[in-house]
């Protein structure tokens, strides 16, 4: 995954950039370093991504599977 398609996978799960990063448990300036360099992306990121697009798991529903409802406070 590059920093586009990481742009256009938090775009269509509906996240800002800052909200990704919460979402993803990183701090705000790894998520804009996610968004402007491919290599600042971490595999199990992009996997999570991709799989959270692919199968239409919204982050809310992925948090509630994780049992960690938290992250938006």
């Amino acid at each position: 995954m590059d920093q586009n398609e990481y742009r256009d996978a938090i775009a269509k799960l509906g996240l800002t950039q800052v909200e990704a990063a919460r979402f993803l448990g990183v701090s705000e300036r790894t998520g804009r370093r996610m968004a402007a360099d491919a290599k600042s992306i971490p595999h199990a990121i992009a996997i999570a991504l991709s799989l959270m697009i692919k199968f239409d798991i919204s982050p809310k529903r992925a948090l509630k599977i994780a049992k960690r409802d938290d992250w938006y406070e």
